[in-house]
């Protein structure tokens, strides 16, 4: 830095500063990419999850009515749950989330087994549709047989509509104990009836409820196994939008911690490099008029600090400077010196001249009064270039004591 002009130092620092803005900058955009993926992955979560709510409700109307437009409504929002699913694992993967990314694989996971319940029920409600249709075919057949016959024991036909009430509480409210007391009774008929018949249709009856209860069960078992995988997923993609929030907010707390550091660095940067500007240029400044103050007095023999002459930028150029004028005005000052001296010893060879003519003059006054009055006229200018030359000796050997006291 001491090799370093003024200028190029203060380049140096700003271009620092510039560096660090930089950096600064491609940090802050790093982060505003990762924070707009973590607003997406929240937004994916929720849609997820409002997806898996809406997927439950379809689910539960489509086992009461099982109508095909129910499931196809549970399978299209399954379809939405992995979408959104998909797209979040790829923005992990893109911002370098691996925790978010496991999170996400987690719930796929999860996705999958519930897409095979999901495929699991769709094949439990079709043979249920089928024992139900076998269920009411033999429920026709016993009345139809019983057509055939004038005479129907009254206990047939109040535990038949007693049954019956016990099959469509079955079917309006999922009560399988009331489809196993339905073809319990059915059995029991079949052990009392008359005609042999009707104790066959009733025990085919009974058999086809029976079945339809062993199915009930198991429906229930893969509709509880649903609606608890549906319940985890759903707990599990709220706990993955509180993970991601979490993490905006703290990307959010760094980067503001990180801008507000950079701006206390660089004011302080700033209020030292003025410093720093400030006192080098007062310093050297401060000594150079000293210099002169000192050169302004008469005295240029004065020593120019070593550190300000070896310097290489604008202040060393001036204190070379001030040293070659300096320099210039002793020689100058020597020169006129010895021009005073060769003007007084002039002056004493021509008074010397002067004498002489005017003593030899004086032995012959009488020989012409315009040559007296002339050579008196002539002594007298060099008596006065005499005292003139005398005066500018003076004035020589003072300023040569003074260089001398200052020396």
């Amino acid at each position: 830095m001491k090799n370093f002009s003024m200028r190029a130092r203060l380049n140096l620092i700003f271009g620092i500063i510039t560096v660090l803005v930089l950096v600064f900058g491609l940090f802050l955009i790093r982060k505003s990419v990762r924070s707009r993926a973590m607003v997406n992955l929240i937004y994916t979560t929720d849609a997820a999850n409002y997806a898996v709510s809406s997927a439950i409700n379809a689910e539960m109307r489509y086992t009461t009515t099982s109508q095909e437009k129910d499931f196809r409504e549970f399978s299209f929002y399954l379809d939405s749950v992995q979408r959104s699913l998909d797209a979040g694992s790829s923005s992990c993967r893109s911002i370098g989330e691996d925790e978010g990314e496991a999170i996400i694989r987690n719930l796929l996971s999860q996705l999958t087994e519930l897409r095979q319940t999901e495929k699991a029920l769709a094949a439990k409600m079709v043979d249920d549709t089928r024992i139900g249709e076998s269920v009411i075919k033999h429920f026709v057949a016993l009345l139809d047989e019983m057509k055939k016959f004038d005479v129907i024991a009254s206990r047939i036909a109040v535990g038949l509509s007693k049954g019956n009430d016990l099959y469509q509480q079955y079917t309006a409210n999922n009560d399988i104990d009331a489809l196993e007391k339905a073809y319990t009774l059915y059995y029991n008929l079949a052990g009392v009836a008359l005609q042999p018949s009707i104790a066959k249709c009733l025990e085919a009856l009974a058999a086809s409820e029976k079945e339809l209860h062993v199915h009930a069960i198991s429906l229930v078992e893969i509709k509880n196994r649903l609606t608890e995988q549906a319940a985890k997923l759903s707990r599990d993609l709220d706990v993955a939008t509180i993970y991601f929030s979490g993490q905006y907010r703290a990307d959010y707390a760094l980067v503001m911690g990180y801008t507000i550091a950079l701006l206390i660095v660089v004011i302080l940067f700033s209020v030292l490099i003025a410093q720093y500007t400030a006192s080098s240029i007062t310093r050297v400044l401060k000594q150079a008029v000293q210099q002169m103050e000192v050169c302004a007095k008469g005295n240029f023999n004065v020593k120019i600090s070593e550190l300000l002459l070896k310097r290489t930028d604008e202040f060393g150029n001036l204190g070379r400077a001030i040293e070659v004028m300096m320099l210039e005005v002793r020689k100058a000052i020597a020169e006129l010196k010895k021009g005073a001296n060769r003007v007084a010893t002039a002056s004493e060879q021509l008074n010397d001249v002067s004498r002489r003519i005017s003593q030899g003059t004086s032995t012959q006054a009488s020989s012409a009064e315009e040559v007296s009055s002339a050579m008196e006229e002539m002594a007298a200018n060099i008596d006065q270039n005499a005292e003139n030359a005398l005066q500018t000796q003076t004035i020589a050997l003072n300023m040569e004591t003074r260089l001398t006291n200052v020396n």
